[in-house]
């Protein structure tokens, strides 16, 4: 059982040498974050212009 806990606290000590990093990874802003933004401002602007259009189309008849 000893043994066991020593693995175990040799393997969290090798895993906290990791957590600066990946802190700092948690805290940067996705370099695709901007360009993700705008298609979805895209999409949107284009699901209206058809929303649109099917309406047009349906209550011209």
């Amino acid at each position: 059982m000893p043994s066991l806990i020593e693995t175990h606290e040799a393997k969290a000590k090798a895993l906290e040498k990791d957590i600066p990093a990946l802190q700092e990874v948690v805290k940067a802003t996705w370099r695709k974050e901007d360009v993700l933004k705008e298609l979805k401002a895209e999409l949107a602007a284009l699901s209206r212009k058809i929303y649109g259009n099917i309406t047009l189309y349906y209550s011209s008849d």
